[in-house]
């Protein structure tokens, strides 16, 4: 029997087993020449014998075919090698084909994570009238009204107070459209229950799940997350990490540009990204972060008087009569926010300030202080995109209501937004003008401080990066001197520690006048 046709002839999609590859072996013709053997034997393995086991191809090999063609030891070797030659490819077809069924899966995976990541399930329900009315309603105000007042005064029927804060976000959303920004990204700080959190989670209330991520964040886990630009990045009570800080500092330089990281996958080097105009809002219980990352953050300092704690409780106890729940209720005032940032983020613009040159500013020590109050002016102009005049170029032309709209609120949290100071690090460093010179004990009991919080707030936490105020405060240091006490022949020396402060710019001095001035300029 020829072998290359009747092996053909039986293995057309049939799936041998063992014996029945024996009983073939049994039935082929040997010839006189030892070459023309091998080519059948090595026949026999790519049709029958490549998808056995090891085992028992090695049996087969060296037992029935070697058996069957007398082969030589140096034959035998050479059909194993064949086998383990089939044997590999048909290994690697096997887990590429695995793989890509995986990537499929893994695909599709994505896809659904993606679109549940942007669907926003708390309108479900809600009718097709009711969008259109709420988007015909957010396209009015834009044309016509404030569409901050609009927005804030939704959220202020869900958060009571902070309405600094809540414009602050609108401008830093709206800077997401801008081309010519360096974006302005949110912190806020205050006690455990001053509302920060909640402050913020209302205002995202207002925007849909495809413009924002509220998560707990790791270093690198924003560059496998595939984001697209233009993302909301909530991070509740954060306190970053060294890696973390770096991976937020390169993003916010790198506002307008892709932030780029390079990793390993599979032992070949893949690239990674952060998108540009990625916001940050983080929160944290005291400005645990170092200068650099501060000195790009809209700060803003949650209030803690009675009066505010009372309007808290009083809002709470509506909501309990009520059976509201404003960050998961969703009604036209909550539509139509979110279709007032839908309109803005499908747009780019680029703003141009035409009295630049006659703003007079105060104080320019610090570039990035005037670049933030700059991008300020810009944001106000985005949001009322559709009733400021366009020039030739078509670029958005700020008015000069934004300019006095940007100073008002730029000027409304000087210690947090100019001084990058929390309310606490406020306190001591006023104490300490007053003072020169003081105990920890002493400025906490002129300040109403805790004494352990007077102690972290100047010296940082060993824990993190923030090395407190003496990090951030030029001429403030800590000195220890010896001290007797007690009346002659019973005196106690003991060393005490005192904060001084040898000199400082005031910043409620300086910034009597605000920030800046515009004077009068020719009508463009």
């Amino acid at each position: 029997m020829y072998v290359s046709s009747e092996i053909a002839e039986k293995n057309n999609g049939h799936r041998y087993t063992f014996f029945d590859i024996v009983r073939t072996i049994d039935q082929i013709e040997v010839k006189e020449n030892e070459v023309d053997n091998i080519e059948t034997a090595k026949l026999l393995i790519l049709s029958y014998m490549s998808k056995l086991d090891k085992s028992e191809a090695m049996l087969l090999i060296e037992y029935y075919i070697g058996e069957r063609f007398r082969f030589s030891k140096k034959a035998i070797d050479i059909l194993t090698r064949r086998y383990n030659e089939l044997a590999t490819k048909r290994d690697r077809r096997k887990k590429s084909n695995k793989e890509r069924v995986l990537e499929q899966f893994d695909e599709h995976d994505k896809e659904e994570a993606k679109k549940a990541r942007e669907t926003d399930f708390d309108e479900e329900g809600i009718s097709e009238d009711i969008q259109t009315a709420a988007k015909t309603k957010a396209l009015e105000i834009l044309e016509k009204e404030n569409p901050i007042q609009f927005i804030i005064n939704t959220v202020k029927r869900i958060h009571v107070g902070d309405e600094i804060l809540q414009e602050a976000c609108c401008l830093a959303i709206a800077g997401q459209s801008c081309v010519n920004t360096d974006g302005l990204q949110i912190g806020s700080n205050g006690d455990p229950g001053s509302g920060k959190s909640h402050g913020m989670k209302s205002h995202l209330h207002m925007v849909r799940r495809k413009h924002k991520i509220e998560s707990t964040l790791s270093a690198k886990a924003l560059f496998y997350a595939n984001i697209k630009p233009g993302m909301i990045v909530f991070s509740d009570d954060t306190v970053p990490s060294a890696d973390l800080e770096q991976t937020i500092k390169r993003a916010t330089t790198n506002y307008q540009e892709k932030t780029v990281h390079m990793s390993v996958k599979d032992q070949e080097g893949i690239e990674l990204i952060i998108p540009e105009r990625t916001n940050w809002w983080l929160n944290s219980v005291d400005s645990e972060s170092s200068t650099q990352l501060l000195s790009r953050q809209f700060k803003y300092n949650t209030s803690t008087n009675q009066d505010h704690k009372n309007d808290i409780t009083e809002k709470q106890l509506d909501a309990a009569k009520s059976g509201e729940h404003g960050l998961t209720d969703v009604d036209h005032d909550v539509l139509v926010c979110r279709y007032i940032y839908d309109e803005i983020k499908s747009h780019m613009v680029r703003v141009i300030i035409p009295y630049a040159k006659c703003i007079e500013v105060h104080d320019n020590r610090d570039s990035r202080t005037l670049n933030m109050f700059l991008d300020m002016i810009k944001g106000y102009a985005v949001i009322h995109f559709m009733q400021r005049e366009k020039d030739e170029n078509g670029y958005v032309i700020a008015s000069k209501a934004d300019f006095h709209s940007a100073k008002k609120l730029f000027e409304a949290q000087k210690e947090a937004s100019i001084a990058k100071y929390t309310e606490k690090e406020a306190k001591i460093l006023k104490c300490l003008i007053t003072k020169h010179k003081a105990t920890a004990q002493d400025i906490a009991r002129e300040t109403d401080i805790p004494y352990s919080t007077v102690c972290r707030t100047i010296k940082g936490n060993p824990k993190t990066q923030y090395g407190g105020l003496l990090e951030k405060v030029k001429g403030l240091t800590v000195e220890k001197e010896d001290v007797s006490e007690g009346e002659i022949g019973y005196k106690v020396t003991k060393r005490r520690e005192y904060v001084c402060l040898d000199k400082l710019d005031n910043f409620w001095d300086l910034y009597e006048e605000g920030i800046a001035t515009l004077w009068e300029y020719e009508v463009y």
